[in-house]
């Protein structure tokens, strides 16, 4: 168990200040963070507030496992021009706080989050996306810092492990990761399948539920994925953490983190389960009542 980290996004506070939710994550037990870039949660363009947040993050015993880059429907790092200009700025930004913070991994999204305006344009767009990559790649290696890209909705231009793929053929080896997203799979209806086809270059996991219609962003145990045989999977592979947990922030604070809480019990329950019966078996048997 000692391998196997796991800890909260920020993102699950995204409208909270930074300041404001550590210490009551810490409170709650997370030694272990990714943090959001949103900008009502921390501005990572102000180098004192970057400052700042790492120092927060050492006097409380909290480490920045990751980092993770804007994105949403002013992010496009596939579009030409200025919004592409822009969208890379503001990585750049990212890449920069990461390396403040201390945090080894930048996860990024590999194409925008909505859904393309025209199919006909698809392959251009994922070569542009993958050229803007290879940008993001450079810079955060001459930080220290590893890109990790993360698996997108099933609808939009890069989501689904095929079009995953395709950009990662085009990239080089060294300096990218994958963080794999468990709600983004199993909306694709291949959970399974995409962690067998990503394991090797597996950076970091994003671990939330879904009933599989919406991106839910719940605990594991409370949809409808089958916790049992995906930890079994993610034990047979070399893969050993970060668990992050990237729950819907949406609602009241509190709440979030008992549910983060319940999360994290859940995943340490199913995990020794599984260890008690060997690496990859799929026989074990949580903890009554989870």
């Amino acid at each position: 168990m000692n391998d196997w980290a796991i800890g909260l996004s920020t993102g699950s506070f995204y409208r909270t200040s930074l300041f404001e939710c550590l210490p009551d994550i810490r409170s709650h037990g997370f030694e272990l963070v990714e943090l959001c870039t949103y900008p009502a949660h921390v501005n990572i363009h102000d180098p004192a507030e970057m400052t700042r947040a790492a120092d927060t993050l050492r006097s409380l015993g909290v480490r920045a496992a990751s980092v993770h880059a804007p994105f949403g429907p002013h992010i496009d790092i596939t579009a030409p021009g200025k919004e592409r200009e822009r969208s890379l700025r503001e990585i750049h930004a990212a890449a920069q706080a990461a390396a403040v913070v201390g945090a080894g991994t930048l996860v990024l999204h590999p194409g925008p989050d909505r859904e393309p305006s025209s199919e006909h344009r698809d392959e251009g767009r994922i070569a542009a996306g993958a050229a803007t990559i290879s940008e993001v790649v450079k810079t955060c290696g001459e930080l220290g810092i590893r890109v990790a890209l993360e698996n997108q909705l099933p609808h939009l231009l890069t989501g689904g492990t095929g079009k995953l793929r395709r950009v990662l053929e085009s990239l080089p080896l060294d300096g990218i990761g994958i963080c794999l997203d468990t709600g983004h799979a199993h909306l694709s209806g291949d959970l399974l399948r995409t962690l067998d086809d990503l394991a090797p270059r597996l950076a970091v996991v994003h671990v939330s539920d879904n009933h599989g219609k919406r991106d839910d962003h719940l605990p594991p145990g409370e949809g409808s994925i089958d916790w049992r045989d995906f930890l079994a999977s993610l034990v047979g592979t070399t893969f050993r953490g970060p668990l992050i947990l990237e729950l819907a922030g949406d609602g009241d604070f509190a709440l979030t983190l008992e549910a983060a809480v319940r999360g994290r019990t859940f995943l340490e329950s199913h995990l020794r389960a599984l260890e008690g019966n060997g690496s990859g078996s799929r026989t074990g048997q949580p903890e009554a009542g989870l």
